[in-house]
């Protein structure tokens, strides 16, 4: 699930007077008033303390009174931690199996003060002091044992706000003229050090972490503009496109988009980000076809752009629109929850229709990745997916800034020669996050949810048949979805409870509808995609002896694999040869009779009788048969 987005200092005030601003006296006296009727007993006695008048106090006392010390208390922590992880040396591996074990947890409360510290020095207008404690603890941060171990970073510090308020430190304490030098240097340190969130700090990151304004914020972000131009990667690109934002706007993202978008397509969505924030339908509407057309063929992007599309289309109550927006977006993002878009997005007699169309479409030839790129980034892997097994399924960096950088008044320095880590961007570069990958989910197993929802159950199975039956494991195989879906409708679902191993069966199905995001994130389909099943269901048009020949395929594949996996000896999935085989039975239990499910199974037990593991497996899973 994603982390909540944490609202920065400036927004929280700005936020906090903007409330205050609109209510009355007697709202803010009706407002205490409730508040106080949340009070536990205990703490009515410290509400009402809060409430006396006091002037205002902008760092606590007692932490204010520990900044003089602050310096030498981090380096003192720093030595007891190296001293700590040098006692681990002679630790094994085998003693090493818990990561769960916090072997450094007793350094995290007093890791958090010093964090504490940190901010009460930059709130206290000490921003030298905080930015040469914050390059020292990241330092501490960065520090890890023979076996990668490191103190943990404790819950109630927000790394990348701390990030930020350093960033924002070097800026306050670096010569006027050399503003955006420095910051680039420091952030460039952060990204090469071993803290992985500093790619994720923004440039607004800087402006929004403190309510204080930027004194001469504008000559800076274009001083700042004209250096990022010139950098490679991607995190130089997003912050160029924030530089943008933040000095020009939306019209400033669109030129972007407009002038190098080919280059930089994230442009293009910021530019849409932007335009949407303004709530102007129409304005969206015209752009993102514009940023739909021109970002390159191949790139998920482009279903970014058409769900701009579709939220203006659909606020402009143009259904033909919004609907071709789906479509677009499917085709460039082929996943099942883009496919459950189209679906709902479609009118009830066109689905079906729409979803055959779908699955027409996942056996088309991809778009070459980059096909009108200019040149892709050498560090960027696109070459198509990688070969994989068959699986049986049973089986201390410096952050240290330059000397002349202490003196913060010191307004004659010179520039740095090193403008940043990144190198010189290349003509040919394109920018593209991590993430960028061009497909979200494995176009079989969304090509065998579309055809199902359009009924295609003999098309579906044929596909299935084609496939090893060994292998279930892999994500490119459509048998472990298909045949669940379709032994759960042979038995009778929707309109009645499936039996146990068969129910069971069919919600692990579902399950590969779920697509692996970035950073391991997994987006839940698998309800989705039942719910919608259940309604397509009905529309299914199968004649009896069709049902017939598809009930008799079905068992026959199933069969196939138990057998494939008792005969090749593969033991770590018996179990699962046990539970399809009774699953199997099952579906004849729930379409014919107990004396048909019980041939297979005797089958099964007369083959494999000298199987006992399997036997074993069989027999626990066939006194459960029947059950719901």
């Amino acid at each position: 699930m994603p982390r909540a987005k944490n609202v920065s200092a400036k927004a929280f005030a700005e936020e906090l007077e903007a409330r205050l601003s609109a209510l009355t006296v007697a709202d803010l006296r009706q407002l205490v008033r409730d508040m106080a009727q949340e009070v536990s007993p205990s703490g009515r006695r410290g509400f009402l303390e809060r409430l006396r008048p006091r002037r205002p106090k902008p760092v606590d006392a007692k932490v204010l009174g520990k900044l003089n010390t602050l310096l030498d208390d981090i380096a003192d922590l720093e030595d007891r931690l190296e001293g700590a992880m040098a006692e681990q040396v002679d630790e094994g591996w085998h003693d090493y199996d818990d990561e769960g074990t916090d072997v450094y947890g007793e350094f995290v409360p007093e890791l958090e003060d010093l964090f504490d510290r940190c901010r009460a020095a930059y709130d206290s207008g000490q921003p030298t002091l905080a930015r040469k404690a914050y390059t020292a603890l990241f330092g501490l941060l960065d520090l890890g044992d023979d076996y990668g171990r490191s103190v943990t970073l404790p819950a109630s510090v927000n790394i990348e706000e701390e990030m930020g308020r350093y960033l924002r430190a070097v800026v306050d304490t670096a010569p006027a003229g050399n503003r955006s030098e420095r910051l680039l240097k420091a952030w460039g340190d952060l990204l090469e050090s071993g803290l992985e969130e500093a790619d994720k700090v923004p440039l607004e990151a800087i402006f929004e972490v403190t309510p204080a304004p930027l004194e001469g914020a504008e000559a800076f972000l274009d001083r700042l503009t004209v250096q990022l131009r010139d950098q490679s990667g991607y995190p130089s690109d997003a912050w160029l496109r924030g530089a943008v934002r933040l000095r020009h706007g939306a019209e400033g993202l669109a030129e972007l988009a407009r002038t190098d978008g080919t280059r930089r397509p994230h442009a293009w969505l910021d530019w849409l980000s932007a335009i949407a924030e303004a709530n102007d339908p129409a304005r969206l509407f015209a752009a993102a076809q514009e940023a739909f057309n021109r970002l390159p063929k191949g790139l998920r992007l482009r279903a970014e752009a058409a769900d701009h599309w579709f939220r203006a289309a659909s606020a402009l109550s143009d259904k033909p629109s919004a609907l071709q927006a789906r479509w677009e977006a499917f085709r460039a993002d082929a996943s099942v929850g883009r496919l459950l878009d189209l679906w709902e997005t479609a009118d009830e007699p066109a689905r079906q229709e729409w979803m055959q169309r779908a699955a027409d479409e996942m056996r088309k030839e991809r778009p070459a990745p980059g096909s009108n790129f200019a040149v892709m980034d050498d560090e960027s892997d696109y070459e198509g997916e990688d070969e994989k097994d068959v699986d049986v399924d049973g089986d201390e960096e410096d952050f240290d800034e330059d000397a002349e950088v202490e003196d913060a008044d010191d307004d004659e320095q010179e520039d740095d020669e090193d403008d940043g880590p990144f190198g010189e961007a290349r003509a040919d570069e394109v920018f593209l996050a991590p993430d960028d990958d061009f497909y979200s989910q494995d176009r079989r197993i969304v090509a065998a949810c579309a055809r199902l929802l359009a009924g295609d159950l003999t098309g579906v199975l044929e596909t299935a048949k084609r496939e090893p039956v060994l292998g279930w494991s892999s994500d490119e195989t459509t048998q472990p979805l298909v045949l669940p879906v379709l032994f759960a409708w042979l038995a009778g679902w929707p309109g009645r409870p499936l039996p146990a191993t068969l129910a069971g069966m069919f919600e692990d199905a579902l399950q590969r509808c779920n697509e692996q995001g970035g950073e391991g994130e997994e987006t839940r389909t698998e309800a989705r995609f039942r719910e919608t099943l259940a309604r397509a269901v009905p529309a299914w048009n199968v004649a009896p002896e069709e049902r017939r020949a598809l009930r008799a395929a079905s068992i026959k594949l199933a069969t196939k694999r138990v057998n494939a996996i008792v005969e090749g000896l593969h033991r770590g999935a018996y179990d699962r040869a046990a539970r399809l085989a009774v699953a199997a039975a099952e579906v004849l239990l729930s379409c014919e009779s107990m004396a048909a499910a019980n041939k297979l199974l005797d089958g099964f037990s007369t083959r494999h009788s000298r199987k006992r593991a399997f036997i074993a497996e069989l027999k626990q899973r066939r006194q459960q048969m029947g059950n719901g």
